[in-house]
């Protein structure tokens, strides 16, 4: 059996961080606990998105405000 006692916190991270960065991001919130962790740390940016893609429910105030944000 392999002797892992000498890999340090930054070797295990980069190989890690490889083995990350050749999934996509729908593979990575397929792994069991992911999702929830993910989603929850996302949750606001992910409600505004979804708003700002839903122009039928801006009333005039919002939809002004939007055109001087842009």
């Amino acid at each position: 059996m392999p002797d892992y006692s000498k890999m340090k916190q930054g070797d295990f991270d980069r190989i890690l961080c490889e083995i990350i960065g050749d999934l996509s991001a729908a593979s990575i919130i397929q792994i069991p606990g992911v999702y929830e962790e993910v989603a929850e740390y996302f949750n606001n940016e992910i409600l505004d998105q979804w708003w700002m893609e839903q122009p039928e429910y801006l009333d005039d105030d919002d939809a002004n405000a939007e055109k001087e944000v842009a």
